[in-house]
């Protein structure tokens, strides 16, 4: 969501810098903070990360999303466990923070998932779920895209929330340039305004 915006602002202010973007599943983008080999980070669960200075962004809520093709008479709602009943296209817990999140709800509420397919790929999930062969549990973020196409729909999960921090994390042990604080701070304000904006859907943090 945010990376062309990104991208357009530093070609207009800083045409000199132009930046590598490491689009990593989230446990691949920790494990990438912890080991130093990038500059900085958009990350879930930051305290849980070693040797890394985070800074809170949005506290955001997880959506259910859907295809268009399903029912037009659906509540904005849906709750845990009516979500877990549904066939689900999700990433494996192996790889990505989501997933995790979803399972131990789904645990501490006494809930078998319904899994259909399991995917690494945004891309291959929602296009899965655009064609009506299941629905994901995501943020509003991943989802924009196709929001835009008009080709899903989302419903807001209660009962309970599925909400996580999202923080601004960098490595402790490598200092930042000038070049990648610039990047960071294009980064921060695009993304407060995506919050304010109500395009991240959550609570702004910062």
């Amino acid at each position: 969501m945010l990376v062309p915006q990104v991208v357009r602002e530093l070609e207009s202010r800083y045409p000199d810098i132009i930046p590598r973007v490491v689009d990593g599943l989230s446990l691949e983008n920790g494990r990438s903070l912890e080991a130093a080999l990038i500059d900085f980070g958009i990350v879930p669960a930051a305290d849980e990360l070693v040797d890394v200075h985070y800074e809170p962004l949005v506290h955001e809520r997880l959506l259910l999303i859907e295809g268009r093709s399903a029912s037009r008479s659906a509540p904005a709602t849906i709750t845990v466990g009516q979500a877990a009943r549904l066939r689900l296209v999700l990433p494996p817990c192996s790889s990505h923070h989501t997933r995790r999140l979803v399972d131990a709800v789904a645990h501490a509420s006494n809930l078998t998932l319904n899994i259909a397919y399991e995917q690494q790929s945004l891309t291959t999930i929602m296009s899965l779920v655009r064609d009506g062969l299941g629905a994901t549990i995501t943020n509003s973020p991943a989802a924009e895209q196709f929001w835009a196409l008009g080709a899903i729909r989302a419903r807001r999960i209660v009962r309970p929330e599925l909400t996580r921090t999202i923080s601004l994390a960098h490595p402790a042990k490598r200092p930042s340039s000038v070049a990648a604080q610039a990047v960071y701070d294009v980064l921060k304000r695009l993304a407060i305004e995506a919050v304010k904006k109500g395009r991240w859907q959550g609570t702004l943090l910062c």
